[in-house]
Parts: C-alpha cells; structure tokens; sequence
C-alpha cells in the first residue's frame, strides 16, 4: 500500500512542477507543489523507518519479536491515520471501510501490547514529565508526588459542588 501511495505522490510530484513551470507567477502552486513535496518525503522517510525496523526485528531474539512487530504495525497505522485526510482527498483512499478497519486495528493492537506496557515503558524509559504519573517517576518519591499531585489539583481544596447532597441532616437531640 505504502508503495502504491509512493508511486502516486511522485505522478503528483511531476504533474505539480510542470504546471508550477507552466504557471510560476501563481505563489499558491509552489505552495501546494512544496506541500505535497513535504508530504512525499515524510512518507518515503516513514517507509525506510518501518523497513529498517521490520529488519531490526528479524535480528531480535525470538522472545521479543511479537512485541516488537506490533509496535512496528501501531507505529505504521498511526502515520497512516495521521495523513489519512490527504490521503481521501486525493483519491488514494476510496473505500471508508479501510479507515474503520485502520481504527479497529490499532485499537486492537493497544490491548495487545497493554500486558507489555511497563517492560515498554522501562525499556524505552521516556521522561518522566511524559509519562505525566504520579507513581512513575524516576526519583522514587511516590509520597511526595502524590501529595503534591493531590494538593495541585485543580479545585483540591474546594468543596464538591455536590456536597450538599452528601451531607445528612442530624435530627435534633430529644433531651
């Protein structure tokens, strides 16, 4: 598929520079021409990280090469996703059903990578300002950043705008 979309967006690329060469006073065109330029070279740069990585992943150990080739499809649906608007719009994508099958597909491949997501995220060991949690950071101050994550917290010490409704009424003493 990605070939196919290759193969188009340079049949785009030639059509654009000769009607820019034709047409170079119109700005709009070198605009569009360096858009789908732009576009053409992300693309071709994804297609040589995803086959550089499904090459890598065949050098794997064996244990780890189911993990590794559903990041490697998440991470290749996700850019499809990504540019799936252009993609409709140039008519490359016809049919509705494949971006309802790209959604399901990734939704699928998250809850299978769900059990290996703290080997994951320990092997890849991301900032902990991007992970944003509070029991995952680095420093080993669980406490302390749960206290301060609970004092932060927009309105953590303001009522709840239902806590009337909490409250029982204490009927009055008889005595």
């Amino acid at each position: 598929m990605c070939e196919q979309i290759l193969d188009h967006a340079e049949g785009m690329m030639e059509n654009e520079m000769t009607e820019v060469m034709d047409r170079c006073y119109l700005p709009w065109s070198s605009r569009v021409l360096a858009g789908r330029v732009v576009m053409a070279v992300v693309c071709v740069l994804q297609q040589v990280a995803l086959t550089w990585f499904e090459a890598w992943v065949q050098e794997a150990h064996v244990s780890l090469q189911p993990v590794l080739y559903r990041l490697c499809a998440l991470f290749g649906l996700n850019q499809l996703e990504k540019h799936m608007t252009p993609l409709v719009e140039g008519g490359l994508v016809v049919d509705r059903s494949l971006i309802t099958a790209a959604q399901q597909h990734v939704r699928r491949l998250c809850g299978e990578l769900l059990p290996d997501a703290v080997a994951l995220v320990d092997a890849f060991a991301p900032p902990d300002f991007f992970l944003h949690s509070v029991l995952g950071n680095a420093d080993g101050k669980v406490y302390q950043h749960m206290k301060t994550a609970m004092f932060t917290a927009p309105n953590a010490t303001s009522r709840a705008k239902h806590w009337q409704e909490m409250v029982y009424a204490v009927p009055p003493a008889k005595l």
